[in-house]
């Protein structure tokens, strides 16, 4: 600056608007609550204007300083902010198109290399000459302009500038093609406002008649600022901007919605805006008056994900979604994920299934019924016939009308009890053992019950399986079997000294219909195991300590428990008689 005079001149206006706008424009995106998805783009764009001001600013001062000297020092000021400028609009069309993710600190870094040796280079030139070879002073109209001739590495970092424009450019492009309202209106507008910076940067360096000489490049963000304020006022660039296709899974099946902190829907996949019947012109909009669900799914002090099932009306058919409701948490609360299945087709076969049920327990309640009204009325004959006679024939009658109304029995429990459990409850094993073996018949066998336990167990259905287990011992082991039930570490067994169940049958005896060497029909045990099932236990038949039957059930809910074995162990035996 020579003398400390400025040259002033009209052609500052444009520049010194353009640091105006760019300024205003940076502070109210800086001041924006920031209710979209991803805080980087706001920031970057925030850079961005920063770095645009600061070059028109430079440019200005450059342009009324007074002397060579004092305008290659404003020219050094200039790079500080227009060298990393096409970096800016690159991270920027990254983060937007769905990328942001492979922005890790260091490809950053990275990509800042190049600015900053160019202005290393610029503030050295006079050593090297790599920015340019030669500068001069010339006049155009009333004001002084450097006219330099560029050097080497001053065409590298132009052309390093322009790839990352293009790039950036290509991947909004990109993003364009693939997005819907009103993110298109977005990128046209992002789009919009690279394209009069870089028309007169253009025209600079390539010498294009009118911006020869003074370079347009700055006060083309007045036009940059005028796009970017388009697409936050009709677009909500602020508010919606979108996330990576990578992230939603922009073609999965279910349903697939995103709502931000101010519940506002800022994201449906395809199946969601089919199953909502949502127009993509109508994102942005309030989850009541786009989304047929309640704004009580998204609550703020959730932290984990919850499900939640929604009801909702389709062509005057109630669909039933199952919902995966996903909080978006960051540094604070970002919004919500939701995944809606359509699950009204599984809800109808639940119906179906449960009438098929009831119509089935109906069905066996019937046939019970008028089976057992002639079976009693033939069992009284039998006692009649039988009384002062020893005839074989009635004794065989009548142990077949007892094994008769022993099917009844076990067929209702099956229908009524094999599927289902009533509300669970801490219930000891050990008087639940004894009380059932107070009601078989067990001639002289012995029971012996080891150790302590307390399962959570609906305790008339476990009093089903002790029962069942319990007769099916003695039947099978004989009138002197010794029967053992103890704890295991995360159950409970039953086992005799019978004659065991042979490998190759062990699997059978579970299933409805087996029948034993007795022509028994086998349903004590299918009972057995359909309880267990309901319980979320597993049973399995094995090998006892002595040969016989053992019953081993785990994944019991146990709630407390005396010395136990580990499954398949024969343990210790502490014998009461």
């Amino acid at each position: 600056m020579t003398g400390g005079q400025w040259a002033y001149s009209p052609h500052v206006v444009p520049f010194l608007v353009s640091a105006l706008v760019s300024t205003v424009l940076a502070v109210y995106i800086a001041r924006h609550p920031r209710t979209d998805l991803t805080d980087r783009t706001a920031l970057t764009l925030t850079v961005l204007l920063v770095l645009a001001a600061e070059w028109s600013v430079a440019y200005l001062f450059r342009l009324i300083s007074v002397g060579q000297q004092a305008k290659l020092t404003w020219v050094l000021v200039e790079y500080a902010g227009s060298g990393f400028l096409p970096v800016g609009w690159f991270l920027l069309a990254v983060e937007y198109a769905g990328y942001g993710s492979r922005l890790t600190p260091r490809r950053v870094v990275l990509l800042t290399i190049e600015p900053f040796l160019a202005f290393l280079l610029v503030a050295t030139n006079p050593t090297h000459q790599l920015m340019w070879t030669d500068v001069q002073l010339a006049m155009v109209g009333s004001i002084t302009v450097l006219d330099r001739a560029f050097g080497p590495w001053f065409y590298l970092h132009i052309a390093y500038s322009y790839t990352l424009i293009v790039v950036g450019s290509v991947l909004f492009v990109k993003a364009f093609v693939g997005s819907e309202r009103p993110y298109r209106g977005q990128i046209a507008a992002l789009t919009g406002a690279v394209v009069a910076p870089f028309a007169g940067n253009v025209g600079f360096v390539f010498d294009l008649g009118f911006f020869s000489r003074i370079e347009f490049t700055s006060a083309g963000f007045t036009v940059a600022c005028a796009f970017l304020a388009f697409a936050i006022v009709r677009y909500r660039l602020l508010d919606l901007t979108p996330i990576s296709h990578a992230v939603t899974v922009g073609n999965i099946r279910d349903a697939y919605v995103v709502v931000n902190r101010e519940h506002r829907v800022v994201y449906v996949n395809p199946a969601a805006g089919e199953l909502f019947d949502v127009d993509p012109g109508s994102i942005g909009g309030s989850v009541e008056a786009t989304l047929p669900i309640p704004t009580e799914l998204f609550v703020e002090w959730e932290s984990e994900p919850i499900r939640r099932e929604v009801v909702i009306e389709r062509e005057g058919e109630k669909r039933y979604l199952d919902g995966v409701v996903t909080p978006i948490v960051g540094s604070r609360m970002r919004g919500w994920s939701v995944i809606f299945r359509d699950v009204t087709e599984r809800r109808k076969r639940e119906r179906e299934l449960r009438r098929q049920n009831e119509r089935l327990d109906e069905f066996a309640s019937v046939v019970a019924h008028d089976l057992r009204n002639p079976m009693n009325v033939a069992q009284g004959r039998v006692a009649l016939a039988r009384e002062g006679s020893e005839n074989e024939h009635l004794e065989i009658a009548a142990e077949s009308l007892r094994r008769i109304e022993t099917i009844i029995d076990d067929t209702l429990t099956l229908a009524r009890q094999g599927k289902s459990v009533g509300e669970l409850e801490s219930v000891g094993l050990q008087p639940v053992v004894e009380q059932c073996w107070g009601i078989v018949s067990t001639a002289d066998a012995e029971l012996t019950v080891e150790g302590t336990l307390t399962v959570r167990a609906d305790p008339g259905r476990l009093r089903h399986i002790v029962e069942n287990l319990l007769r099916n011992a003695v039947e099978h082991g004989g009138d002197d079997v010794t029967v053992r039930v103890g704890p295991l570490a995360d159950g409970f067994y039953v086992e005799d000294d019978g004659p065991g169940v042979p490998d190759e049958i062990r699997g059978a005896v579970f299933e409805p219909g087996y029948t034993d060497s007795r022509g028994g029909v086998g349903l004590g045990l299918t009972i057995v195991k359909r309880i267990a099932e309901a319980h979320g236990w597993s049973v399995t038949l094995t090998e006892g300590r002595k040969r016989g039957a053992r019953f081993e059930f785990t994944g019991v809910d146990v709630a407390s428990s005396g010395p136990r074995e580990p499954a398949g162990d024969g343990g210790h035996e502490s014998r009461t008689e």
